[in-house]
């Protein structure tokens, strides 16, 4: 899949589960877009060498950029951020 590709999938995807868990506010639409472009390109590029490692670690990064945006319960970003990255990745393997 070319990469602009893969990152509309993954916009697609992550923005409304955000959207859905985190509510529809503009702040929390901003930092969902803005956290995957920020992280997206990074799991791309790095993901055929370690790919657990890598999507373990967007998940995390995701969280983290998250919390300082929103300062929301940490529980509930990083269930939110393990959601949408699980989703959006798994529509990238079938889709592949």
């Amino acid at each position: 899949m070319p990469y602009l590709a893969a990152l509309g999938l993954t916009l697609l995807i992550e923005v409304p589960v955000y959207a859905l868990v985190l509510g529809r506010d503009r702040r929390v639409l901003a930092a969902a877009i803005v956290v995957n472009l920020l992280t997206h390109p990074l799991v791309w590029l790095l993901a055929p060498s370690n790919f657990v490692a890598v999507e373990l670690a967007a998940w995390t990064v995701e969280f983290g950029l998250f919390y300082l945006a929103l300062r929301r319960s940490p529980a509930v970003l990083l269930a939110t951020a393990v959601l949408a990255n699980s989703l959006s990745c798994l529509a990238g393997l079938l889709l592949s």
